[in-house]
């Protein structure tokens, strides 16, 4: 018989509600634009989505095969927009489309690579691109 109150079967229900957890996922992701009223896209939504991730990240939680869009911002438009990878106009789902195929491209020589790891990679290269222009005078 299992007993809740022993901790080795504590830690296995606790994983074992995770993984079931995990693997509503994308579920999870709907209920809350859903609740927010506001498109699965939107950068609120995605943003409360990655601290999930990163949180089950944190309990050493690796099995989760999801991959979350880039939560656009100003910053994240404007470097889209200086590096000219986009033609079109500058929506939160152009932008998207536009880091998901570098992410793509990324993942042919680094497979492990995800959103995840990518959006402080280009934070930096914003903070870093702010600087340089801050230097020259150029706003």
């Amino acid at each position: 018989m299992l007993r809740i109150g022993q901790p080795q079967n504590v830690q296995k229900n606790l994983f074992f509600c995770l993984n079931l957890f995990i693997k509503k996922i994308e579920h999870i992701w709907q209920e809350l634009a859903l609740t927010m009223n506001q498109p699965l896209h939107k950068k609120t939504i995605v943003f409360g989505m990655k601290c999930l991730v990163i949180g089950l990240m944190e309990l050493d939680i690796k099995n989760i095969s999801f991959d979350l869009p880039i939560p656009v911002d100003s910053r994240i438009k404007e470097l889209t927009r200086d590096l000219r990878l986009l033609e079109r106009e500058l929506t939160d789902k152009n932008v998207q489309r536009v880091w998901e195929m570098v992410l793509k491209e990324l993942k042919k020589k680094y497979p492990e690579i995800n959103m995840l790891y990518l959006c402080p990679a280009l934070k930096e290269v914003i903070t870093k691109n702010k600087k340089k222009k801050a230097k020259k005078g150029v706003f």
